[in-house]
């Protein structure tokens, strides 16, 4: 990822910034990406019915997220439908091809 939002307090009613990162070695119209934001679990982003972002020819993608205590990218096989909400994140293996998180930062935002 090369850019991630502001970490927060997620929740349907917060307003979305964006998400983005570049990928290498994949093509880019038999792949997508699918972003993830941490609260009490997993929750894809931005929207339900707009979970996979798709990848320019350079690499590059683009999406927007709500805050989170963590952010997560999967690369995945175009046809692949995410859950909506998990406990834990989709491991790599069949149709997701490749995952990073950015670090969970709820104990950096909690302390004095």
């Amino acid at each position: 990822m090369t850019e991630v939002p502001p970490y927060g307090e997620g929740g349907a009613d917060k307003p979305t910034r964006p998400i983005c990162g570049k990928v290498s070695g994949v093509h880019p119209s038999s792949t997508r990406v699918v972003v993830y934001a941490l609260t009490n679990h997993w929750y894809v982003q931005p929207y339900t019915d707009s979970a996979r972002t798709g990848i320019n020819p350079n690499g590059s993608w683009c999406t927007e997220s709500r805050p989170g205590s963590a952010y997560a990218a999967l690369l995945v096989k175009a046809e692949y439908s995410p859950p909506e909400i998990a406990q834990a994140l989709p491991q790599v293996g069949d149709d997701v091809i490749a995952s990073t998180v950015a670090p969970d930062r709820s104990e950096e935002r909690s302390k004095p």
